[in-house]
């Protein structure tokens, strides 16, 4: 016999480990039959039965919270990647605009160099042709690679969902 914090005597405890897949994640216990007699074999297989439902049950519930954890993650990247993706756009399109400004002006091209530089690095590219960008031509360096980022990240996300 002995006390529990309670201050009941304990008298008869049976003991059986919640186990999933081989390892132990806790125990059950059960004191003192109704009775009063000793525990016996049946009562120790149909606690370890009992053991094991809720063992599987336990295990489902914390493997379901750490996809639903998951699942949150990915939906506050993909938030991430939509606000990037139209800072990109709207970042590009402010490039454009002053390629096209430039050549209405006829500004030097020095000039407009800088500007787009700036504005590319705003963006993440880390060099800028500009005279792929003053020359209006299609695939510039900057285009290829927002295109190439948002696009890695899009089927990163989409392949992840």
């Amino acid at each position: 016999s002995q006390k529990n914090t309670n201050g009941y005597t304990i008298k008869k405890l049976l003991c059986v480990p919640l186990k999933v897949q081989g390892r132990v994640t806790g125990v059950v216990q059960v004191i003192d039959k109704v009775s009063g007699e000793d525990f016996n074999r049946d009562d120790q297989k149909l606690l370890e039965a009992m053991a094991d439902a809720a063992a599987v049950a336990i295990e489902n519930v914390r493997l379901f919270e750490a996809e639903r954890k998951k699942t949150e993650l990915l939906r506050q990247a993909l938030d991430e990647l939509h606000r990037t993706y139209r800072a990109t756009v709207q970042a590009l399109t402010g490039l454009l605009d002053a390629r096209d400004e430039a050549r209405a002006a006829r500004c030097p091209r020095g000039l407009v160099h800088l500007e787009v530089e700036a504005a590319a690095r705003e963006v993440g590219a880390q060099e800028v042709a500009g005279a792929d960008l003053l020359s209006g031509g299609h695939g510039t360096v900057v285009d290829a690679l927002l295109a190439d980022h948002l696009l890695q990240e899009l089927h990163g996300l989409a392949e992840l969902l």
